[in-house]
């Protein structure tokens, strides 16, 4: 890829946004709450953790990327703004 037709940080993340807002939406309702396999590799060692909870916490984390490209700080772009964004997203 020449330097001209690098994409930016920002182009980055609304492709990546967008590719998993597809697989997302291909998620059937009986599957939120399947638990991941043994395999999946969680900090979490008392459980295995369900889809519905790793689609969450990548919901929570990326709700932040759009604040911080934009050059603000965690505490300027506000945790409960982000949590309150993933609250009221999560599927149920």
């Amino acid at each position: 890829m020449t330097e001209k037709s690098r994409l930016s940080e920002p182009e980055v993340f609304v492709l990546a946004d967008h590719a998993l807002n597809d697989v997302v939406a291909q998620i059937r309702d009986d599957q939120w709450a399947m638990e991941m396999p043994p395999s999946f590799a969680t900090r979490r060692t008392d459980r295995r953790l369900t889809l519905r909870e790793i689609v969450n916490y990548h919901a929570y984390d990326d709700s932040w990327v759009p604040d911080m490209l934009a050059g603000k700080t965690m505490a300027e772009a506000g945790v409960d703004k982000s949590r309150a964004i993933c609250s009221a997203s999560s599927p149920s």
